[in-house]
């Protein structure tokens, strides 16, 4: 059994982050993605699509988990993977997996346009973990990554 802790949304105008990645090239491609997400979004047919998407979930986790930006959890710290036809997963980074429940699980919903890109984030708690079993802690850690 699971409980919502909290949920976020975001809509992003596509042409925005084109502009951005444009005008600031790796400066801010680098400050808000990861190199696994440019190589992904580099590889798809419109790029900026997939940007844009990447950062609407990274701001609607923000949401979800209700951090805002903070030193630990920056855009980077939050990473959209998807490999093959696998459903995108959220990935955190050690600092921001520190400071959330070990039971916390994340689930995304990506949607987008050639001018929209909008975002879904659960964030869930499930079944608290035996307090005796530290492969169960592990197992709920490896979820949120």
């Amino acid at each position: 059994m699971s409980r919502i802790f909290g949920i976020g949304v975001d809509v992003v105008d596509v042409a925005r982050i084109d502009r951005a990645a444009n005008r600031w090239g790796d400066r801010f491609l680098k400050r808000v993605y990861t190199q696994r997400e440019l190589e992904y979004c580099r590889e798809r047919p419109l790029p900026a699509e997939h940007l844009a998407a990447r950062f609407a979930a990274k701001e609607a986790t923000m949401k979800a988990l209700g951090t805002g930006w903070t030193p630990h959890v920056a855009f980077k710290a939050i990473e959209i993977v998807r490999e093959g036809r696998r459903r995108p997963q959220i990935e955190l980074n050690r600092d921001m997996r520190r400071m959330l429940p070990a039971n916390l699980t994340l689930h995304v919903s990506l949607s987008h346009t050639r001018l929209l890109a909008t975002a879904f984030v659960v964030a869930a708690l499930e079944s608290e973990p035996s307090l005796n079993s530290s492969s169960t802690r592990e197992k709920h850690h490896d979820q949120i990554h």
